[in-house]
């Protein structure tokens, strides 16, 4: 919680104001958490700073290359979900 003190109108004293932790900030610590501490897998890809479509592109790309080389099978299920309007 954060307590901000605002100078009362009659110019006497101050007043306390307290604020609670937005969900955009309750937000930022929970991504800092979990990426301080790197309990995510490295192959998740969303929601994350730095990390896009292409990553996840050269993610699967590299994994299936080395298959290849190995002769193993590499196989992938795709969903794309738009949402509804």
């Amino acid at each position: 919680m954060l307590v901000v003190f605002i100078l009362k109108s009659e110019g006497k004293g101050y007043k306390p104001i307290a604020t609670t932790m937005s969900a955009k900030e309750k937000m930022r610590r929970l991504k800092w958490y979990l990426e301080s501490r790197t309990i995510l897998p490295p192959t998740q890809m969303g929601f994350r700073s730095s990390r896009s479509c292409i990553d996840s592109l050269i993610t699967i790309i590299n994994h299936v290359r080395a298959f290849f080389i190995r002769g193993k099978v590499t196989v992938a299920a795709f969903l794309d979900i738009q949402s509804l309007r």
